[in-house]
């Protein structure tokens, strides 16, 4: 009996597709709901589909996860998809650079919004769902790797009780070899793992270099934001909401009742503001590969102050050197101007007073033209008299 190896990287999603928003009058025409899918044009003008999906949480309720689906086996049954459909999607996690385009501001400079760092799911194979899948909507991951960034501990945002640790830990997408022709390369990855600070072997994760394999669920929370562009957007907020409230205070029907409506609008509207939802793998089970040894809670807080200390350096030396290159391409450009503009040099035979520039300026050129034109004053040259043309012979016809 052979056990097949632990994966780096896999991911297992069972999942529904979401459906599209409908209008009143598709409402009341009890209209079939639309799936939530759109096939786009990515970067390099290929056709990906953007799937919407509604997966399970792992602590209750359900959350709802945009999965690009592009060149994936078994890619084609979106096409003719519904809402509600059960697919089974298969592939790996990685990290990405992503933007908050809400707190995009164009009017003084080019904002286009606050970057944050997010996990997206990479899918190799799409398939319907069959008998022997469980029915209900969730996740299996598999991840191997090194940690490499030590944990940050926050608060479940919905369930306070719940303390999580998140941290970093770096693994690879295993590299396909298919037999039918179609081969995929693997890459390195890092993906965002959250496990709770109460689990017996959490500690494994807390201490950087340490090899573990972690079994997990994947899950979406709306954490808090506290950049200077979401403080600044909500003063703006709460200073609008003073002023209607002022405004509704100045009428005189149902002024207790449009108070509270408003109200509860405001602050919905400022819940959603100061929230983004981060895509986090969850720790279930945790296992320490090739003696890695665990790290108290104290050793991975002043850890982490010396993770940020570094990645404050390597920061400011991207910056200093990228600064230090922009001063040598402008010194770069200005040598080159200044050496289109300068002048021909003139060789030692040469008279100076003889050496004219290639392209004469305007007034030169206009003197030069002027010294050979006559004046006025000088007479024009005597004309010779014309001889008169002997008439052509017209054999004694004349007309």
């Amino acid at each position: 009996m052979t056990t097949q190896p632990f994966p780096k990287n896999k991911v297992i999603l069972f999942a529904e597709i979401d459906q599209q928003r409908q209008n009143r009058a598709d409402q009341k025409k009890n209209a079939a709901p639309l799936a939530a899918i759109r096939r786009v044009r990515n970067i390099a003008n290929g056709a990906d589909y953007t799937v919407s999906l509604q997966v399970s949480a792992p602590y209750g309720g359900s959350y709802q996860i945009d999965v690009e689906v592009g060149g994936a086996r078994g890619a084609e049954i979106l096409a003719h998809a519904h809402a509600g459909q059960g697919l089974v999607l298969e592939g790996y996690l990685n990290r990405t650079i992503d933007v908050d385009r809400r707190f995009r501001d164009y009017s003084d400079e080019l904002f286009e919004g606050i970057t944050y760092q997010d996990m997206f799911m990479t899918v190799e194979a799409v398939r319907a769902r069959e008998g022997t899948d469980p029915q209900a909507t969730g996740s299996n991951i598999f991840l191997e790797g090194v940690v490499a960034e030590p944990p940050v501990f926050f608060r479940h945002p919905e369930f306070p009780e719940i303390e999580l640790a998140r941290v970093g830990v770096k693994t690879r997408s295993k590299a396909v070899l298919s037999e039918d022709g179609i081969s995929q390369a693997g890459q390195p990855c890092v993906v965002t793992v959250t496990v709770p600070v109460d689990d017996e072997d959490a500690a494994y994760l807390y201490r950087r270099g340490n090899t573990v394999r972690v079994r997990g669920v994947l899950d979406r929370l709306a954490i808090r934001q506290n950049r200077e562009q979401v403080r600044e957007r909500l003063e703006d907020m709460e200073t609008a909401w003073q002023e209607q409230r002022e405004t509704i205070k100045t009428q005189g029907e149902n002024v207790e009742r449009t108070l509270m409506v408003e109200g509860d609008r405001y602050l919905r509207m400022k819940d959603r503001m100061e929230r983004g939802t981060r895509t986090m793998l969850l720790a279930i089970e945790v296992t320490p590969v090739a003696g890695a040894q665990p790290a108290t809670r104290q050793e991975a807080l002043d850890d982490r102050e010396r993770f940020n200390a570094e990645w404050r350096a390597a920061r400011a030396q991207r910056r200093d050197e990228q600064k230090q290159r922009r001063r040598d391409n402008i010194a770069r450009e200005q040598a080159a101007k200044i050496q289109v503009d300068a002048p021909p040099t003139a060789l030692p035979s040469d008279n100076p007073s003889l050496v004219a520039p290639r392209t004469p300026r305007r007034k030169q050129a206009d003197t030069l033209v002027a010294e050979g034109m006559p004046t006025a004053e000088s007479a024009l040259p005597a004309l010779e008299p014309v001889t008169e043309l002997a008439e052509p012979h017209t054999n004694g016809v004349r007309e």
